[in-house]
């Protein structure tokens, strides 16, 4: 196995994703999915008890997306232990990485790194969360709808809810959790670079299969230094997985890419 983030032939490069993948799959995501499966159970939860208080379909479904957006500090709070547990696993794993062929690097990274990061959870939530918001009411609508297309009465709707809802969520659990372990490893991993005060430059990294994007293959080996942004698809990113200068889902959501560095 090869894991180093300063991977230089291509060789390496497949080597050092293939095993960054292992990991990632084995640890960093099942962090995430315990994460957002706690939120996800948590607004399932709620969008049940509200559908039992509503005495009309229609009251229920203004019910259910008042329970939605008192859901969001569970949301909040699961993104951010998210992105505790995984940057702090990934951010060392990187500055072991650069450290073993460069010497004389601080040892205080936890401490600079969880200082840094309520700045940058307060930045990427708020889309984060309207878009999830956006989503649920979507799915919440139509299992209503379906209920009384199928004929449930008020008084069963939530048992209704109950039944059918959390099968459409399981897809969203596992998205959501490749989704945000991407961004959170891609964070963390350009926070350790720069902590090192090295100059670096960084270079795009994907793995070339049926399911990577055209356009994150193409990008594929791509350097840039280290504080400009990548450009793919007119979205531009610092990072893979890099939501806050506002690309869109067709970059971000299930992105495997990372990144590599070189020190100049």
């Amino acid at each position: 196995m090869y894991l180093n983030c300063l991977a230089k032939t291509d060789r390496e490069k497949r080597a050092y994703y293939k095993s960054l993948n292992i990991l990632r799959d084995r640890a960093y995501q099942k962090l995430a999915i315990n994460r957002i499966k706690k939120a996800i159970n948590s607004e399932i939860d709620a969008i049940v008890d509200a559908c039992k208080k509503a005495k009309t379909f229609s009251e229920a479904e203004r019910n259910a997306k008042s329970a939605i957006l008192s859901n969001n500090d569970v949301w909040k709070n699961a993104i951010q232990k998210t992105y505790e547990d995984i940057g702090l696993l990934n951010g060392k794993r990187v500055l072991r990485e650069i450290e073993a062929t460069t010497k004389g690097i601080g040892t205080n990274f936890e401490d600079v790194f969880l200082k840094k990061l309520p700045k940058h959870i307060k930045k990427v939530t708020a889309p984060k969360l309207k878009k999830l918001n956006i989503r649920s009411y979507a799915i919440v609508s139509n299992d209503i709808q379906r209920a009384i297309d199928d004929g449930t009465s008020i008084d069963d709707l939530a048992d209704y809810i109950r039944e059918y809802i959390p099968a459409t969520y399981k897809n969203r659990e596992r998205a959501i959790a490749r989704t945000e372990t991407c961004e959170a490893q891609g964070y963390s991993g350009r926070e350790a670079a720069l902590y090192t005060g090295l100059d670096m430059t960084k270079s795009w990294l994907a793995w070339l299969d049926d399911k990577t994007r055209t356009g994150h293959a193409e990008y594929n080996g791509e350097t840039t230094l280290m504080d400009e942004p990548y450009i793919i698809d007119g979205d531009e990113m610092m990072y893979p997985g890099d939501s806050t200068l506002g690309a869109g889902a067709g970059n971000l959501v299930n992105c495997r890419c990372t990144e590599t560095y070189k020190v100049l």
